[in-house]
């Protein structure tokens, strides 16, 4: 019933009519047991698409990881499909049981907590990758809005609530490394795009109050030119054409964050050294 290729071959009809007859004649404590067995069979089909091994072979490291890339992305796609089509085989096929019709979301769960945990790591991290992929597309191609885009979102962000609705720490921590990357570089699209991404996700408060610190950066900045601007004019001051575009030019923008410690990854607050910031003498002298 679950893994036919063709739904109304013979085997999976006299399949269904066999678990209508059991429905039938069953008791409530057999359906229990039964729905039970269908979960079980779910999980096992997922579990036998995570653990196939990946690719190997390849000696270049930059084109293993590419490989390795790919591979994780096609494993996204197909537990997309799988997790899909075990919805609907539970709702259409199993409707008869009337215990089974929300087997597959748990079945998904109940696997993804026996995975090893490299391979749930391993999952979890190209669930993070493949949102930011999405949205790093977005943002070199507008036109990935009318090409599914938002479809595309929405089912990777339904997969990973499905994986991760109790346990998303490990979730979370690469998202935010991935989202911490794309904030302090400015490879996002806009705030509001970024949380609209976070509303499809479990529990993401910590990437909240990043979307929140980098709102604060631009009002702050704004602040700043604003007033830049006014002791340049009132006071005469010449400032270098230099200075200028690196403070009022948005390409090379000056940007001073102040961000929380305890919410950003540590990986990137480590490497910022406070003590040793010197802004240049022209902007010295304006202040």
């Amino acid at each position: 019933v679950l893994c036919a290729e063709k739904r109304f071959d013979e085997k999976p009809r006299q399949a269904r009519k066999l678990i209508r007859q059991f429905c039938d004649y069953a008791s409530p404590k057999s359906m229990t047991v039964f729905e039970g067995i269908w979960r079980e069979v779910i999980t096992e089909w997922v579990l036998d698409e995570c653990i196939l091994p990946s690719p190997v072979g390849m000696t270049d490291s930059t084109a293993t990881q590419s490989v390795t890339v790919a591979h994780s992305m096609l494993r996204i796609d197909r537990l997309i499909s799988m997790l899909e089509k075990a919805r609907e085989v539970c709702r259409m096929d199993m409707a008869e049981t009337r215990v089974c019709c929300m087997s597959a979301d748990l079945a998904f769960r109940v696997a993804y907590r026996r995975l090893k945990k490299s391979v749930c790591v391993e999952l979890t991290k190209a669930l993070s990758v493949r949102i930011s992929m999405l949205l790093d597309s977005l943002r070199q191609d507008a036109t990935h809005r009318e090409q599914g885009w938002s479809d595309a979102l929405e089912q990777v962000a339904d997969l990973v609530r499905v994986l991760c609705s109790e346990t998303s720490a490990e979730f979370q921590h690469f998202y935010e490394l991935l989202l911490a990357r794309r904030l302090l570089r400015y490879r996002f699209i806009s705030l509001p795009t970024e949380r609209r991404v976070l509303e499809l996700l479990p529990a993401m408060s910590k990437s909240a109050q990043m979307l929140h610190d980098i709102e604060q950066t631009e009002a702050n900045m704004q602040r700043f030119k604003k007033y830049l601007l006014r002791r340049i004019d009132h006071h005469s001051i010449h400032y270098p054409v230099e200075m200028s575009d690196m403070t009022f030019n948005r390409s090379n923008c000056l940007n001073v964050h102040l961000l929380s410690g305890s919410v950003w990854p540590s990986a990137y607050l480590s490497m910022t050294k406070f003590s040793s910031l010197i802004l240049p003498e022209p902007m010295r002298e304006v202040m």
